[in-house]
């Protein structure tokens, strides 16, 4: 059985140089719920480190209306320089 590769890649705009977003601090309550969200996710494979990245973009922790947290990435950056597809 032969395997196939996906790839996916973003249609960016040269023009924009890569955007290293600065760190933001977080409280005590959401670097817990970090931590436990980022373990999940390295035991799945889902996400690995990287040693040399071009784009850092932030995570960020929304409450939930049930009191959990949810963590979402800050792609602000990233959106601008992509051109805005028509689909």
């Amino acid at each position: 059985m032969a395997s196939t590769v996906i790839e996916h890649w973003l249609n960016m705009d040269l023009l924009h140089r890569p955007i290293v977003q600065k760190k933001r601090h977080i409280g005590p309550e959401r670097a817990v719920a970090t931590n436990i969200e980022v373990q999940k996710l390295l035991e799945a494979r889902f996400i690995r480190e990287c040693q040399y990245p071009e784009w850092i973009s932030n995570m960020v922790l929304v409450k939930k209306p049930n009191g959990m947290w949810s963590m979402c990435v800050h792609f602000t950056d990233l959106n601008k320089a992509c051109p805005k597809d028509s689909y």
